[in-house]
């Protein structure tokens, strides 16, 4: 049961409460009127918050633009896996969210290797739920009812992925699975491979997010975004006074986003038909550094002494 549809059965005035605190469990006092309602001690509804069950993704959720860019205390924006609500309906009889789908890295489903999707109540193709995402005036089309009055749901299958998108997706998962560890545990670098790498996404994914110097309008991310991630007409739509908070961006965007920073942090021998067969890591780092302003460049330099030194060489030596 939501939050808000316990206070409604219950008579408590919701709108005196603030639900995106509730979510995450901080302060304590606003779970307060829960932990009443449910006949059960502040502390022991506390240790299911997300406050104290991850304390460290507390700067890593998945938030709605909501009120300023970087507004803290914006209502959590939870994409889901379709497969995984299916499979929680079929053996519990309801579905329920993972905690693990608040986080803003977290793009792809870590048990069936597919891409998270936003919606409502009633879940879509994956396919159709990113065209109705972008184009909001579109109605989604409804099933008939069946013959007992229930309504006929459609069969979720995973998106249409080409072999190109799907190495990028697999590689993509990987560097999450590493950043999610690693934010868990505390570790801020090992001698993996995997972990070199994860630091270097993190940072560019983190440029991503700046200014063009050339236009305060457009982001960094525009110059790389990835054909078959995103297009120019959706990036065009969502243009705004930069720089933007990775948090606050749709799932979708996230996803393509992070794509993008996989492509340019990794050996793009990976995924040939999705970078095509002009681009190489030292030119194109070379080119992320000289479109951003002098302070991000210089940030971004600073944050480059962790990255391997083939990494480093390629953005620096320009």
């Amino acid at each position: 049961m939501s939050v808000s549809d316990l206070f409604d059965g219950n008579g408590v005035d919701r709108s005196i409460s603030d639900l995106a605190a509730i979510d995450v469990g901080l302060p304590r006092a606003v779970i307060r009127p829960i932990a009443r309602l449910l006949n059960i001690t502040v502390d022991g509804l506390a240790k299911h918050t997300i406050a104290v069950a991850y304390p460290w993704a507390i700067g890593l959720l998945a938030r709605e633009s909501y009120g300023g860019t970087f507004d803290h205390d914006a209502p959590l924006r939870p994409a889901v896996c379709p497969l995984c609500l299916d499979q929680q309906r079929a053996t519990r009889g309801f579905s329920w969210l993972r905690s693990e789908w608040v986080l803003a890295w977290r793009t792809m489903c870590s048990r069936h290797s597919i891409r998270l999707i936003e919606g409502g109540s009633e879940t879509v193709h994956p396919a159709w739920q990113g065209f109705f995402g972008r184009h909001h005036c579109i109605q989604q089309a409804t099933c008939p009812a069946m013959p007992n009055g229930e309504t006929q749901r459609p069969q979720i299958l995973p998106a249409y992925r080409s072999g190109a998108t799907e190495a990028v997706d697999s590689r993509l998962l990987q560097i999450q699975d590493v950043l999610v560890t690693n934010a868990a545990v505390g570790k801020n670098r090992n001698s993996a491979a995997e972990d070199d790498i994860s630091i270097v996404v993190g940072d560019v994914l983190w440029a991503l997010t700046r200014v063009d110097r050339g236009w305060p309008d457009r982001l960094a991310y525009e110059e790389f975004a990835l054909p078959q991630f995103d297009s120019d007409w959706h990036i065009a739509r969502r243009r705004r006074l930069g720089p933007t908070d990775y948090t606050r961006l749709g799932v979708f965007v996230r996803h393509a986003m992070m794509a993008a920073a996989v492509v340019l942090a990794d050996d793009p021998d990976r995924c040939p038909r999705v970078a095509g067969p002009g681009f190489s890591t030292f030119s194109e780092l070379m080119r992320l550094l000289g479109i951003l302003t002098v302070v991000d460049a210089n940030e971004l330099r600073t944050r480059s002494a962790r990255w391997p030194a083939r990494l480093r060489d390629a953005l620096c030596q320009g």
